[in-house]
């Protein structure tokens, strides 16, 4: 059969023409005889619309990040920052990961720098940050991360943590903003 379709060709003279395509497969078991229609996207308000193009791409609303969980460490002491687990089948999307650091006292400089790492999230995202001489008193955002495409956890129902490392003169404050889904 032929792709295409001519409606009402007895009662109008050539007919209207519509864009079909001829099936030869349905939900993954073959078929003949059996045509899909095609239909081109758009958008708008009531009376309105929009051809979806390059030009013009289909908007898309992201979820919004509805959940945040901070915490603060005591001077010189390590901290893990814990994103509860979500009900059953519902994973983490991380949206927003914020790190800082207090210096307590002068901070002290050490040359190897700290790696801050996560669980359950892919390929076990790892940061590195510098472990610098700092002033009494100064807050250094080590991590700033504002995800465009949320980051989405490996296992559903399941935490997501991140860790920093114990650092000498140091306070770590960690914020974490995300959403559940599946």
């Amino acid at each position: 059969m032929a792709d295409n379709t001519t409606l009402n060709a007895a009662s109008i003279i050539g007919g209207d023409v519509i864009a079909t395509d001829d099936l030869a497969t349905l939900n993954g078991g073959a078929i003949s005889g059996v045509k899909l229609q095609r239909v081109k996207l758009d958008y708008g308000d009531d009376s309105v619309a929009r051809d979806v193009s390059d030009s013009y791409p289909l908007p898309v609303k992201s979820p919004v990040a509805t959940k945040v969980v901070t915490d603060t460490a005591a001077v010189n002491t390590a901290l893990t920052l814990t994103i509860p687990a979500p009900a059953a089948g519902l994973y983490i999307y991380l949206c927003k990961l914020v790190v800082q650091k207090l210096y307590a006292v002068i901070g002290v400089a050490d040359g190897a720098g700290n790696v801050i790492t996560s669980t359950n999230l892919p390929g076990s995202i790892a940061w590195t940050t510098e472990q610098v001489t700092g002033a009494e008193g100064s807050v250094v955002k080590v991590i700033d991360e504002d995800y465009s495409y949320a980051i989405k956890s490996t296992t559903a129902a399941t935490a997501v943590t991140i860790v920093c490392p114990q650092q000498l003169q140091t306070i770590w404050r960690v914020t974490a903003t995300y959403y559940e889904a599946v």
